[in-house]
């Protein structure tokens, strides 16, 4: 089932270039914009699993880099990433937006529709089974949903996780088992994996 997760895995920056972007995005549009360019997709993808709503994550995406943009002086290197704080900031945004009037995540697959990638090399069955397990994520608790969107589908890291969700790392381990056991108990009951496996 991991391996599945792993496949929807999404690309990212060489740290080294992401440095440099971001120190001369300070004072050139030309840098954030190659920033943008590259981080966008990967937000507006994590924003779009999340709302299960196209305008609605054209709109989020839209807003957390707006705000990336006129905060971007505030930013500071810690241990981790300027994606991560990228991701924060998407986060931040979907927590108001989920707030404001009292909606709720409605997701199906057909919302997600064009999201699921066909892993390169992956055969028709894999691609089903991440369909299975796309649906089966979303029916779990929305802070589980979270937690392994941020670890297998946009591959942060742990202290990226951290930053992104304002968690220690006991506390994040101890939420990851947890949404990993219940994932895992929903694909023994769908046939999708054995139990305990």
């Amino acid at each position: 089932m991991l391996g599945l997760l792993v496949l929807l895995a999404i690309e990212r920056m060489e740290p080294e270039r992401e440095r440099e972007l971001v120190e001369k995005a300070r004072s050139s549009t030309e840098a954030f914009s190659e920033l943008y360019e590259f981080y966008m997709p990967l937000i507006y993808r994590y924003l779009l699993r999340r709302t299960g709503k196209v305008e609605a994550a054209e709109d989020l995406t839209a807003t957390t880099f707006e705000k990336a943009l006129r905060h971007l002086e505030r930013f500071q290197w810690r241990k981790v990433s300027f994606s991560a704080w990228l991701y924060r900031i998407a986060t931040n945004t979907l927590v108001d937006y989920y707030r404001k009037e009292g909606r709720r995540q409605e997701s199906t697959l057909q919302d997600l529709e064009g999201v699921l990638r066909s892993p390169v090399g992956a055969g028709e069955e894999d691609v089903e089974r991440v369909a299975v397990l796309m649906d089966l994520v979303g029916r779990l608790p929305q802070s589980y949903q979270h937690i392994l969107a941020l670890k297998f589908y946009q591959d942060l890291s742990h202290d990226e996780m951290c930053e992104v969700l304002g968690l220690n790392k006991k506390t994040l381990t101890m939420k990851l088992y947890r949404s990993l056991k219940a994932l895992r108990k929903l694909a023994a009951e769908s046939g999708l994996m054995e139990e305990g496996a």
